[in-house]
Formats: C-alpha cells, sequence, structure tokens
C-alpha cells in the first residue's frame, strides 16, 4: 500500500493508505492470515471463514483461495461471508460456534474490505474510507482470550423502507 495526500482538514484527515495495482481482498486476508498464524505457532487450520463485501470474483471463493496460501491444504470448513456492515462479525461468530462445538481445532476468522478502491479521488466518502484485514484465531491452544457469549442482530433498511408498505398494508390513520 502506498499513500495519498489529501485534504479534509474538518476531519482532521491528512492521508491515507491506498491500495496498489495488485493488492485485493485476498491479498490483504492471506497477509493478516499468515502474520496470525506465525504469531499462534500454528500451521493448522481445521476452518476458515472470510468476511467482505468487496471479494474480488463473482462466483469464486475467495476464503478457498486464502486457506490455500499458507500451505494448510484444502481439507477445512470454508466460506465466503457476504454482509456488507457485518460480514467480519458473522465469521468470528462461526469460526467461534466450530471450535465451540467441536468441530474444528483451528478456525480462522478474517474481516477484509477494499472499499477505497471503489471510492473516486476527491469523493466526499473518501475521507473514511480505506482497505484492510484483521484476523481472529479461534483455537483450543494456547488460549489468551475467551468468548463469553456473542449476540448478532441484522437489518436492510433499504428493503425496510421499500417494503414495510407491502407487508404490512396500507396505513390508515
Amino acid at each position: 500500500m502506498s499513500g495519498r495526500t489529501l485534504n479534509f482538514p474538518s476531519l482532521g484527515v491528512k492521508s491515507r493508505t491506498v491500495l496498489q495495482s495488485d493488492e485485493n481482498t485476498i491479498t490483504l486476508s492471506t497477509d493478516a492470515s499468515r502474520h496470525a498464524m506465525r504469531r499462534a505457532g500454528t500451521d493448522k487450520l481445521d476452518a476458515i471463514y472470510l468476511g467482505t463485501w468487496t471479494n474480488p470474483y463473482d462466483s469464486r471463493s475467495s476464503a478457498a483461495i486464502v486457506l490455500e496460501m499458507p500451505g494448510t491444504g484444502q481439507q477445512a470448513y470454508c466460506a465466503d461471508i457476504q454482509f456488507s456492515g457485518k460480514s467480519g462479525t458473522s465469521a468470528m461468530q462461526l469460526s467461534f460456534a466450530m471450535v465451540k462445538a467441536g468441530m474444528a481445532q483451528h478456525s480462522l476468522a478474517i474481516g477484509a474490505d477494499t472499499i477505497s478502491r471503489h471510492t473516486a479521488p476527491g469523493d466526499l466518502t473518501e475521507a473514511y474510507t480505506g482497505a484492510g484485514a484483521v484476523v481472529v484465531l479461534f483455537d483450543t491452544d494456547k488460549v489468551i482470550a475467551e468468548v463469553d457469549e456473542t449476540f448478532s442482530a441484522a437489518e436492510d433498511p433499504a428493503a425496510r423502507k421499500l417494503l414495510y408498505p407491502l407487508w404490512h398494508g396500507p396505513r390508515i390513520r
């Protein structure tokens, strides 16, 4: 990634990192996964879930590509999670559930996006869009934190606004 100078003084933003032409959700996820696995001292994966809404492919699984990159093979539970505002959270909940249920010993949850690639220079949203990846390894070995509970909610405000009148009929006052 490289830097780009911005001028959004009211937001306190002076620069941001932008993607190189050969970087995408897969490369960012692979780098973050390798780093997390190296720090954890493991080369085994039983499950991998990648949450993103900037998948570079329409029909290929980015999670499957990331799974093969660290040399862990293909024998693992694996899925892409597509949900704009909470795909990374959903990936974490799935990874945690797999380990908690005993179906996986080492489960990788990834949240990655390259939103800056879809934002034109000078656009008002440029100041707060970016690119990056974060990885959480849920594991039964070397536990450094435990999950007490999780919660999830989902809403599609656009659909609610458009479809609410159809579902509930006209409002009579």
